[in-house]
């Protein structure tokens, strides 16, 4: 048997000051500092726009281009981590194009995606039957886990257990 023991309510209000005053300050110069970073990357991303060259523009401000080995969209990014923006952003690019600064968990990031390989016809045409028996069955799936849904939703049930039975 598992209980809960109430050993003080604390009424609805606004703390003091005093007891926020730290997380309060930590909060602005975090805001602060992904600003910053956020303006930097944008500066970065304009000087590289108008020379054409990212690197240069990463170097003159004291940051380095690093190059991620090949991944999937849903991988997690060498160096990066699981950051879904990052990845989204590096399979929707095309090749050569500069990326808007993306949001990450620490920081900002540029990017240009420099070469992408593309799945072989042959090997989706192979694929091809059984991908859409995939999507079918997933479509079924669908379907019938929302007239379940919508069934127990409407249902009337009346609860007899309490009941007793002659």
């Amino acid at each position: 048997v598992r209980f809960v023991k109430i050993l003080e309510e604390i009424p609805e209000g606004r703390k003091p000051l005093d007891e926020v005053r730290e997380t309060v300050a930590e909060r602005i110069l975090l805001d602060r500092r992904r600003a910053a970073a956020r303006e930097t990357a944008a500066e970065i991303r304009r000087e590289a726009a108008t020379s054409g060259d990212l690197e240069s523009a990463a170097l003159s401000r004291s940051f380095e281009m690093l190059e991620t080995p090949r991944f999937r969209r849903d991988d997690a990014v060498p160096g990066i981590g699981a950051n879904t923006a990052f990845a989204t952003a590096a399979h929707t690019l095309a090749v050569g194009e500069l990326s808007p600064p993306i949001t990450g968990s620490d920081a900002y990031y540029l990017i240009v995606v420099t070469e992408r390989d593309e799945p072989a016809a042959e090997i989706f045409a192979d694929r091809r039957p059984l991908l859409l028996q995939q999507a079918r069955t997933e479509m079924t799936r669908r379907f019938l886990a929302n007239w379940y849904e919508k069934v127990r939703a409407n249902a009337e049930v009346e609860d007899l257990r309490e009941e007793i039975i002659d």
